[in-house]
């Protein structure tokens, strides 16, 4: 079974010209799961590829972990 979308490894970062310029994660709790960022709210679950990103907007009123602040680190992501 192939693994899913979500879970690029460290090896598999992508270039700054290939990433999503930036994310705003708003009223939403922010987790790791795997090398993804899971946006958990009243509504819907949403996995994003730490790799894939090269800003994440997180204003007041969002929470996020300390494991999902080193996974944005390491693949490179600049938290805002």
């Amino acid at each position: 079974m192939a693994e899913p979308w979500w879970r690029t490894g460290p090896q598999e970062l992508h270039r700054l010209e290939d990433r999503i310029t930036s994310l705003y994660a708003e009223r939403c709790h922010i987790d790791r799961d795997y090398n993804a960022i899971v946006l958990i709210n009243k509504a819907r679950t949403v996995h994003v590829p730490a790799a894939w990103l090269t800003v994440l907007l997180i204003p007041p009123g969002s929470r996020i972990t300390h494991p999902a602040i080193t996974l944005l680190a390491d693949s490179g992501t600049a938290v805002c």
